[in-house]
C-alpha cells in the first residue's frame, strides 16, 4: 500500500513539474519589436507594466507616441507596419472562424478582415496542420516592403493579396515601387530633353535657311 502511495505521489509530482514548465514555457511575457531609428514597439499585458515594463504601443528613444490595448492573441500574430510605424496590421498565424486581419492607426483599430472571407473557398480552402504545424494555415508566405507600405500575402489558394500598410485597404493590383517609380520619372525627364533639344534643333536649321534682308 504504502508503495502504491509513494508511485501515485511521484506520478502527482511528475504530473505538475511538466504542467508549470509547459506554462513557463508560453508565458506571455512582454515582448518589444525593434523598427530602427529609436522606434521600439512594445507588446505588453497590463500586469507587466505594473511591475515597469513600458507600456503597450510605439516609443521613440524611451518617449510614448502611442498606446494600443493587448491581450493573448497579440503573442500569436505578426505586425507589419508602414514605414513610419505609426499604423500596422496584424496578421493571426492560423486559420479560423476567429482569426482577422485588423488594422491600426496610431494604436487605434479601424477596421479588420475575416481570414476566412479572403479565401474563396473558405475554411475547405485552409491546409490542414503538417509534422511540424498543429494549426491550419490559411497563407503560404508574405513579403514586407515597408519602404513601399505594402504587405503582399499570398492565400492557401495561390492568391495574392496587396495591402496598403498605411490605410489597411486591398489593393486591386500590384503597387509600384520607389524604384519603378523613379525609373518612370527619370524617363519622363530624359523624353522631355529629348524633345527640347529636336524642337531646339529644328528652330536652328529653320533659322540659317531663312534668307537675309
Amino acid at each position: 500500500m504504502r508503495r502504491m502511495l509513494v508511485v501515485l505521489l511521484c506520478i502527482i509530482v511528475l504530473i505538475f513539474c511538466m504542467t508549470s514548465a509547459y506554462a513557463l514555457e508560453i508565458a506571455l511575457v512582454p515582448k518589444e519589436i525593434d523598427l530602427g531609428d529609436g522606434l521600439v514597439f512594445w507588446i505588453t499585458l497590463p500586469e507587466y507594466e505594473s511591475l515597469g515594463y513600458p507600456a503597450s504601443g510605439l516609443h521613440r528613444n524611451g518617449e510614448l507616441i502611442y498606446t494600443v490595448a493587448v491581450d493573448g492573441e497579440w503573442w500569436w500574430a505578426r505586425l507589419y507596419f508602414s514605414d513610419d510605424a505609426m499604423t500596422f496590421l496584424s496578421l493571426p498565424t492560423v486559420g479560423s472562424h476567429n482569426s482577422f486581419i485588423r488594422f491600426y492607426n496610431h494604436g487605434i483599430l479601424e477596421h479588420e478582415y475575416e481570414v476566412l472571407s479572403l479565401l474563396e473557398g473558405g475554411e475547405a480552402s485552409l491546409i490542414p496542420p503538417y509534422e511540424t504545424n498543429t494549426f491550419d494555415q490559411w497563407d503560404l508566405g508574405r513579403h514586407h516592403d515597408r519602404e513601399n507600405n505594402t504587405l503582399q500575402v499570398t492565400t492557401a489558394e495561390q492568391k495574392i493579396i496587396y495591402f496598403d500598410l498605411t490605410t489597411g485597404l486591398i489593393l486591386p493590383e500590384e503597387p509600384p515601387t520607389q524604384e519603378f517609380t523613379l525609373i518612370i520619372v527619370l524617363l519622363s525627364f530624359a523624353g522631355i530633353i529629348c524633345v527640347l533639344t529636336i524642337l531646339f534643333l529644328i528652330y536652328r536649321i529653320r533659322r540659317r535657311r531663312k534668307p537675309s534682308v
